[in-house]
């Protein structure tokens, strides 16, 4: 699993999202489902619709917890791809920079795709690795259509060995 600031910070829990705002939200949410679940007990039909409403696990999952990612990769090297995306990241247009390593002969390379399915509160990250790119830990950026950063992928390419 690949860390950062941001995947510190806000993890799977949607009270991380607040960040600083956290400790005033926070009671603001039960309230918020006590009132919901008071208010719907006066709509025919509306029986549990509040606590469906607040569960994460609802229709609105996408919008409350953190991505599912499914990743793949194609190289003629081992390799392995991780991926961190914000909460609600799924429901977004996203798309990735080129990978770029670090440090002592620095190399970048592009071959990422990404599909979003809100509705699954899912992502899928396709990483194609050209051949004889030098083994190395690379970085790429994901951003929405607006430019703003939605997370990381990291790909680590490795030197084959006799019994790959």
């Amino acid at each position: 699993m690949c860390q950062s600031d941001w995947s510190r910070d806000f993890g799977d829990s949607w009270v991380k999202a607040w960040g600083p705002w956290a400790p005033m939200v926070a009671p603001w949410a039960p309230m918020m489902q006590m009132w919901a679940q008071a208010m719907s007990a006066w709509v025919p039909g509306a029986g549990g619709m509040a606590s469906q409403w607040m569960s994460p696990a609802s229709w609105m999952g996408g919008m409350w917890g953190a991505p599912r990612v499914t990743t793949s990769v194609a190289s003629r090297n081992p390799a392995s791809v991780s991926a961190c995306l914000r909460l609600g990241a799924a429901a977004l247009d996203l798309s990735a920079g080129s990978f770029e390593r670090r440090g002592e002969g620095a190399d970048s390379f592009t071959g990422a795709t990404l599909e979003s399915d809100a509705g699954e509160n899912r992502v899928r990250v396709t990483v194609s690795v050209p051949d004889g790119q030098a083994p190395g830990t690379y970085r790429a950026t994901i951003r929405d259509r607006q430019g703003v950063e939605q997370g990381q992928i990291v790909v680590e390419i490795r030197e084959p060995t006799p019994t790959d």
